[in-house]
């Protein structure tokens, strides 16, 4: 007679892996999709699959190990659970994927890729097929882990914020709500991207720096140390923002500028070629700082600095300007 506690047996067919002998098993009964005799994956033993609940283990998918597979979690393809990696909640895993180490896999996230060391993804989190997430790093809420992209360390994507293509979030960078980084951009140390915050080509953001809003970072473009940047603000080519530098607005910072002190960049104002903005400097409205100028000071309304030009710092342009 047929134990109604038990949903599955083993059906005497069996496969090494890596020198663990994993048993297909066999359903006994009806449950969800799968009904009486229908044959399954393959478990090292009966703590690797729960019993109760709707979990199964479908295809040529292996769970072994310590690994276990609970509650209502699918694991399908040709996937494999191995070390003390948990599978619950309804998670699905597929095609290829990979769950190992003390990796935790929950809620209803869905998990193509690979998930390792001691990373948890849950909610309705996907990481795709190429796409890793390892060492201490969380993917929860809504984010997608897409391409070949990593999310490792300690950091954290969440809402519906997305990591694609190579990019890289890691150590303890954050990213939340609808922010996006892309192609080869790295997010890393304490960096934070909320909004709309975008990161395209090969950006870096770092440091302790902020970025959010709809603001865009792209090309070779670099933010760090205790920078802000937000608004409508695009930081491009190779501009760097760096120590207390605070960029908002509408403004555009490209070419080799660099912005760095305690400066404060705001309206529609464009830095660009080998500009510098440093120190205390305030540059605000609608002015343009170009070539090898030097800004500490004040310069606003659309007043242009550029040539050669040095603003010192108790110096202030606006208007109409044009000084070079």
């Amino acid at each position: 007679m047929v134990n109604r506690q038990k949903k599955y047996e083993f059906s005497g067919a069996t496969i090494n892996v890596n020198g663990h002998i994993l048993h297909r098993i066999r359903a006994v009964r009806d449950f969800s999709d799968v009904k009486a005799g229908e044959l399954g994956g393959y478990i090292e033993n009966e703590r690797n699959l729960s019993h109760r609940s709707l979990c199964w283990v479908y295809n040529d998918a292996r769970v072994y190990g310590d690994a276990s597979v609970a509650d209502n979690a699918r694991v399908s393809g040709s996937a494999a659970i191995h070390g003390r990696a948990s599978v619950y909640g309804s998670a699905r895993i597929g095609l290829n994927a990979c769950v190992c180490d003390d990796a935790k896999v929950s809620g209803s996230a869905f998990v193509l890729g690979s998930v390792s060391g001691r990373a948890w993804v849950t909610g309705s989190a996907n990481v795709a097929q190429g796409a890793s997430v390892f060492d201490s790093a969380c993917v929860i809420d809504n984010a997608r882990i897409n391409g070949e992209a990593k999310v490792y360390g300690n950091a954290v994507v969440r809402d519906r914020a997305e990591v694609r293509n190579q990019a890289e979030v890691f150590e303890n960078a954050e990213l939340r709500e609808n922010a996006m980084v892309c192609d080869n951009s790295k997010v890393f140390g304490s960096a934070k991207a909320w909004g709309h915050a975008r990161f395209y080509n090969k950006a870096r953001v770092h440091g302790n720096s902020k970025v959010f809003g709809c603001a865009k970072v792209y090309k070779m473009a670099e933010v760090l140390g205790d920078a802000v940047v937000f608004g409508r603000s695009a930081i491009f080519d190779n501009a760097r923002i760096y120590e207390n530098a605070q960029i908002c607005g509408d403004v555009k910072v490209y070419g080799d500028a660099n912005i760095y002190g305690d400066c404060l960049i705001y309206g529609q104002t464009r830095i660009f070629d080998s500009a510098k903005i440093c120190h205390n400097a305030a540059v605000g409205g609608r002015a343009q700082v170009y070539e090898n100028a030097e800004v500490r000071g004040r310069v606003r309304d659309v007043s242009s600095v550029h040539g050669m030009a040095l603003v010192e710092r108790n110096e202030n342009v606006d208007g109409r300007a044009d000084i070079f």
